[in-house]
């Protein structure tokens, strides 16, 4: 069995020098099929929850398997479907499946998912058939139908939540959207109790057993019934040493804030049971009680619930999404980035931007040459090149979305700040000083003109042109632009953090120093002090920083006690945050064996 991962000018030939299973020009399609590994067969026979089989299919597609025994089948989804904890993969794919939704982008929801399905399937006779069907029958209303009366539906579904394959997950965004929307809308009304019987690894079932009166996240759709002797009839007696036979009792109240939606589906789908529950792919659940029962069966008792308020990582996750699902200003590709980026940031582990960037490209194909909209799509490239640190290739993506909006005489005052402070901050990064200077110096005109001379978002641009200044010396210059922006924060004083003030005085006490006007830097700095005590404890490296910066200054003013006391200070905070070999430590050790009075 081969894959292949290659273009559109070299697949014909690939095909005719090997024999491959597949060859993919879609790098999502690709992983789907690797990780499937599908076993195409044309028999529509189906194995559904209630130990019943059924001849009844939407088409005779690709997707459809032949009988398989219990056991095989249970062992098999046991690989397919296992049960996590709530690690940084659930919060990335269930982030991405509640926002994804959301998403506006140039190309049909449905012309995505044909798309993507024809790449998986290429080498099927059927593919044809079962994409004609999908095209002239599938509502919003048959999303349940088809995922349990088409297998690949949910394999490849609950597959992209696994392994959080975000350009599969935008492809198939409004199959996401339709199951959310049905089980939302469909949702049951009152506390229930349900059963779903399984067999489990020894593996999981270790897992299991470590996480009583822990949350655990379910990554597949967990289909259970209100009826537990129609439950049981879906798990076969299991001899193995090698797996455990379970029940999961789950109690689920629709009234808790948070949880995620749940509903009885028997209306939606002919092969399913009119008391079987569905809770949707991604939900969590509160393990309360293990219970062993006769016959080797496991009773494991579960209570639906909401995001875990102890996993601070979860918590920023949930504040992350909110955000962006309740923006006035809708979220598009390049939003949906940021919000990748956000992700990745909190959970401190990046999100490959590789899964996204495909669409953007996709996206511009299908736009012409000096439409409007390529400056988005520019801007997100950009943004994913910056976050990859490749700068050259970042501002390259800016500039032609910059040139292409001048071209177009664009007015899109937000847009143009964005850019303009992208462009220098990376000229900054670069070392690129006049051409940062000269992009801050174009975004203080935009905020001046649209906001006033006085509005909060100058201070920051003051700021960083202040920065500038102080790497090419221009230390007059940057004292100009420091006090630019302390005069706007007194200005706004109740809405300007008091942090930021802090750390401003202490940047104007450093540049009297540099201009060695040390009476003026001393008094900027005890000012700053007084403002990092009210903040922090006496242990904060600034603090430290601080009283190094004014025994430097009492150095220069021959003022040697108040020097002695001041470096003491800042040596003791080093010393008990990072230990005596701390080479700031031993740098004003050397400093004060040096002073005389």
């Amino acid at each position: 069995m081969i894959f292949i991962y290659t273009d559109k000018q070299h697949k014909n030939k690939i095909i005719l020098l090997f024999q491959v299973k597949g060859t993919f020009i879609d790098l999502s399609a690709l992983e789907i099929a690797l990780r499937m590994d599908l076993n195409i067969s044309t028999d529509s026979t189906v194995v559904n929850t209630s130990n019943e089989t059924t001849t009844e299919s939407i088409v005779n597609n690709p997707s459809s398997e032949p009988e398989r025994n219990l056991e095989e089948e249970q062992s098999q989804q046991q690989c397919v479907l296992p049960i996590y904890d709530v690690d940084a993969s659930y919060m990335i794919s269930d982030g991405c499946f509640q926002v994804i939704p959301f998403i506006r982008m140039e190309t049909s929801a449905k012309d995505d998912f044909i798309c993507l399905y024809k790449d998986t399937y290429r080498n099927s006779s059927e593919t044809a058939d079962f994409i004609k069907h999908f095209e002239n029958t599938y509502t919003p209303n048959e999303a349940i139908k088809w995922l349990y009366e088409c297998p690949f539906i949910q394999r490849f579904l609950e597959i992209i939540f696994i392994y959080h394959s975000i350009e599969s997950m935008l492809m198939c965004r409004f199959f996401i959207n339709d199951i959310q929307n049905l089980l939302q809308n469909h949702m049951c009304n009152s506390t229930i109790e349900v059963y779903r019987y399984e067999i489990i690894s020894n593996e999981q079932w270790s897992y299991l057993k470590k996480s009583k009166d822990q949350i655990i996240a379910v990554k597949y759709f967990f289909l259970a019934n209100t009826d537990r002797s129609k439950a049981s009839q879906s798990i076969a007696k299991q001899d193995s040493n090698n797996a455990k036979r379970v029940v999961f009792t789950v109690e689920a109240n629709p009234k808790l804030a948070g949880v995620k939606p749940f509903a009885k589906i028997g209306p939606f789908s002919s092969i399913n049971d009119e008391n079987d529950v569905l809770f949707l792919i991604g939900s969590l659940f509160k393990l309360t009680d293990i219970v062993e029962e006769s016959n080797d069966l496991i009773n494991i008792k579960l209570t639906l619930c909401a995001a875990d308020t102890t996993n601070t990582n979860q918590i920023a996750c949930e504040q992350i999404k909110m955000k962006y699902m309740s923006s006035s200003d809708g979220i598009d590709l390049i939003v949906f980035g940021q919000f990748l980026s956000d992700l990745g940031k909190v959970l401190d582990k990046p999100v490959p931007f590789n899964h996204i960037e495909p669409i953007f490209q996709t996206c511009l194909n299908k736009l012409a040459d000096d439409d409007l909209k390529r400056c988005r799509y520019y801007h997100g490239l950009g943004s994913i090149a910056f976050e990859r640190n490749d700068l050259d290739k970042s501002l390259e993506w800016y500039q032609k979305s910059l040139d292409l909006n001048k071209q177009k005489q664009s007015n899109d005052h937000t847009y143009l700040t964005e850019i303009y402070s992208n462009l220098g901050k990376i000229y900054s990064f670069k070392q690129q000083l006049p051409e940062a200077l000269d992009s801050y110096n174009e975004l203080v005109q935009l905020y001046r003109n649209r906001l006033g001379d006085d509005c909060t978002k100058l201070i920051w641009c003051y700021i960083n042109i202040a920065l500038i200044h102080e790497k090419q010396t221009n230390f007059r210059d940057e004292l100009s632009y420091y006090y630019r922006s302390l005069s706007i924060m007194n200005k706004h004083y109740q809405s300007i953090d008091e942090e930021q003030r802090t750390t401003l005085y202490s940047n104007i006490g450093i540049v009297y120093a540099n201009l060695e006007e040390y009476h003026l830097a001393l008094g900027y700095f005890r000012t700053a002090l007084d403002k990092r005590l009210k903040l922090q404890s006496n242990m904060s490296p600034l603090l430290a920083k601080l009283y190094s910066n004014i025994g430097l200054v009492c150095q220069y003013l021959n003022d040697i006690q108040q020097a002695k006391d001041n470096y003491t200070k800042a040596k003791q905070i080093y010393e008990q945050l990072n230990g005596s070999d701390d080479p700031n430590v031993k740098s004003i050790q050397e400093i004060l064996q040096n002073l005389t009075i």
